[in-house]
Order: C-alpha cells, then sequence, then structure tokens
C-alpha cells in the first residue's frame, strides 16, 4: 500500500512539474506576444481611421459639388423663369442657358457620378476590413451604412434628368415649343429635389463616417491599456496556478517520506 502511494505522488509531482512549466510558458508568451498583438491591432485600427478619413473628404467634396449644382439649377430656373416663354425667340439668353446647362450642370454631375461609384465601391470593399476587425473581443466598430452605396445610382438619375433637360432645350430651339417655361422648370425641378435628396444621403453617411471615426480613435486609445490587461490577469492566473502545483508537489515528497498528506495541511493551517 506504500508503495501504491509512492507511485501515486511520484505521478502527482511528475504532473505538477509539466503544469508549472506550461503555466510559466504561458505567461512568457502573454508577454512576449503583447507588444506585437498591441502593435497589430492599432495598426489595422490606423489603417481604418486612414481609410475614414478618405472617405469622409470624399463626401465632403460631393457635397459641395452638390451645392454647387444646385446653384446651377437654381441659377437655370430664374433664367427661365425671367425670360418668359419667349426665351426660345431670344437667341443670346438661349445660347447661355443652353450653355449653363450643358457647360456646367452637367459636367458636375458627371464628375459627382464618378465620385459616389468610387466612394461606394470602396466603402462596400472595406465593409470586411470592418467586419474582421469587429471579430476582435473588444473592438466594436460599426459598419458604413448601405445609404452610401445608393448614391451612385441617385446621382445616374439625376445626370439622367439633366440629359432630359438638355434634350428638352434642344427640342425648343428646333421645335419652337409654345410655353417653353414650364417644359423647363418641370425638368429643373426634379433635378433640385434629386439633389437635395442626395445632399441629405450624404449628410447622414458623413455623419456616420465621423461617428464611426471617432469610435475607431476610442478603441484605438484603449488597445494598448486592454492587453497589457489580459496580459496581468492571464499572469496571476497563471502564478495561482503554480501555487497550486507547488503545493502538490510539496505534499507528494511529504508522501514520499512517510508522512500523511492530512497532517501536512493540518500543520499549514496551524
Amino acid at each position: 500500500m506504500e508503495t501504491v502511494k509512492k507511485i501515486l505522488a511520484g505521478i502527482v509531482i511528475a504532473v505538477s512539474i509539466i503544469g508549472i512549466a506550461i503555466c510559466l510558458t504561458g505567461i512568457y508568451f502573454s508577454w512576449s506576444f503583447n507588444t506585437p498583438v498591441t502593435e497589430a491591432i492599432e495598426g489595422v485600427l490606423t489603417g481604418v481611421e486612414r481609410f475614414l478619413m478618405v472617405t469622409d473628404g470624399g463626401l465632403g467634396r460631393l457635397n459641395e459639388g452638390l451645392g454647387e449644382a444646385d446653384a446651377a439649377v437654381t441659377i437655370i430656373e430664374g433664367a427661365v423663369v425671367e425670360a418668359g416663354d419667349t426665351i426660345n425667340q431670344t437667341n443670346i439668353a438661349f445660347e447661355i442657358l443652353d450653355a449653363t446647362v450643358g457647360d456646367t450642370l452637367f459636367p458636375k454631375i458627371e464628375n459627382m457620378a464618378g465620385t459616389a461609384v468610387a466612394i461606394a465601391d470602396a466603402v462596400v470593399a472595406f465593409n470586411d476590413t470592418l467586419e474582421a476587425a469587429n471579430e476582435i473581443p473588444f473592438v466594436d466598430i460599426p459598419t458604413l451604412t448601405p445609404q452610401l452605396e445608393e448614391l451612385a445610382t441617385e446621382i445616374e438619375a439625376i445626370r439622367a434628368d439633366v440629359q432630359a433637360t438638355r434634350d428638352e432645350l434642344q427640342a425648343i430651339k428646333e421645335e419652337n415649343v409654345a410655353k417653353p417655361v414650364n417644359a423647363i422648370t418641370d425638368k429643373t425641378s426634379k433635378i433640385s429635389t434629386g439633389l437635395g435628396q442626395v445632399q441629405t444621403a450624404v449628410s447622414e453617411g458623413q455623419a456616420k463616417v465621423n461617428q464611426t471615426l471617432e469610435n475607431v480613435g476610442v478603441t484605438k486609445s484603449k488597445v494598448a491599456r486592454t492587453i497589457d490587461l489580459i496580459s496581468i490577469t492571464i499572469t496571476v492566473l497563471l502564478l495561482w496556478l503554480i501555487l497550486a502545483q507547488v503545493s502538490l508537489i510539496v505534499q507528494g515528497l511529504g508522501v514520499f517520506k512517510g508522512h500523511n498528506p492530512l497532517d501536512l495541511i493540518r500543520a499549514y493551517r496551524k
């Protein structure tokens, strides 16, 4: 019976020594990976910040262009209403109006459509990166609003309306339409409404981007502290396990010396 106890005690001592080695290895890796993991996460978040700042700049330019386009529409409507239904009989005024639509408004809409497509494509692609970043336990970054994906479609619809206005102007010029004011203002009113809706969507998208940028900044500032806290927690837990293993080793050695483990526990409590 005594031999069996010593064999069991030897097994306990061996397992405890292996457990201590594993715990020490865990403590080592919890700190050796501390800095690389922190730098890797901060690097990802820095990339997210840069993308969001570029997106914010793109949306700002888009919003500015929408404002300029809306101003051009207002000028066109004012010129048409002021000239009245005789505008198609006034070559100079009509040519200026035609040039404003074709050379000012249309290129702006074309340029904004290209910008919106680029932003929407970038947002769709980068949402995957945001979702991957959110897999990190303490990282919570909201993905960008799907409304940004709809901007290109909405601006393309406005571009089609501007083209229809150009076609209407050409028809008025060639066919001497009786009431050109209503024909033109119906188109410009639709364009103005569309521009207003897109501006609202852009403003909401910009607000979401800025909120996300702020959240990323807050998360980034907490990364080092959180990783350190995780390393400290792991270290404390593993040290507690090491002490438990040491206790088992002491008791196992006592059994080898013929002591009763219960006597050792009683003596420890005293």
